[in-house]
């Protein structure tokens, strides 16, 4: 015979399963066609040759300008062999015509860690930071004209705003203003966040950037 404690236990199991199985299904693990903790081999089939290499937090500007190897290897590839003394410099600069902050999601970025940066017309950018294994671990997008560029919720660059967010995301577990940026994160729950662009004090703001990572 099923006692009444047994049943609770069994009930109590079966919520935290749940709620963890709502925990990963809510977080954001793709965007732009790439998936976090993939093989940058991916981006390089998707998208081809970086137009600019960052190397740890603080170096030069690299301009990519030779096509990278499609081939199953990663050897010789920015971002490969990250090494010390063996990767080109860092980019510099912020996104072209909207001023966006340096958003980090990982809890820790290490010197070897390289981004890709890729520039496309209407000031579109996509950033991606590639950990010394050559794993995805964040990616970014900027735009103000990119309504493909959706998350899993709909949520597109350029045309959603800020009650859209609420509506999807609910209200975000925190937000900062700077200048006619809005930022809202949804670190936690949905590993996300989100920058605005408007006029402080007027709505609508647009969603003109979308960040996901990896927590360590």
């Amino acid at each position: 015979m099923v006692t009444r404690s047994r049943l609770l236990s069994a009930g109590m199991a079966m919520a935290i399963i749940c709620l963890s199985a709502y925990s990963v299904s809510a977080a954001e693990l793709q965007l732009a066609g790439i998936k976090l903790g993939r093989s940058a081999m991916t981006i390089i089939q998707k998208y081809g040759n970086p137009t600019e290499i960052r190397v740890g937090q603080a170096a030069s500007v690299e301009q990519v300008g030779a096509p990278l190897p499609t081939t199953s290897t990663m050897t010789g590839m920015p971002g490969a062999d990250m090494m010390p003394g063996q990767m080109p410099g860092d980019i510099s600069g912020g996104q072209p015509g909207m001023n966006a902050p340096d958003i980090q999601m990982t809890a820790r970025r290490g010197p070897q860690e390289v981004t890709w940066k890729y520039k496309f017309p209407k000031n579109k950018t996509l950033e991606f930071i590639i950990n010394p294994d050559g794993r995805i671990m964040q990616i970014a997008a900027f735009g103000t004209d990119w309504p493909t560029l959706k998350t899993s919720k709909g949520i597109a660059l350029g045309v959603s705003t800020y009650k859209d967010l609420l509506g999807k995301y609910g209200f975000p577990e925190g937000q900062d203003v700077s200048g006619n940026n809005l930022v809202m994160r949804y670190v936690n729950k949905h590993r996300v966040i989100f920058t605005l662009l408007g006029m402080p004090g007027k709505m609508p703001y647009t969603v003109v950037g979308v960040t996901i990572g990896l927590m360590d």
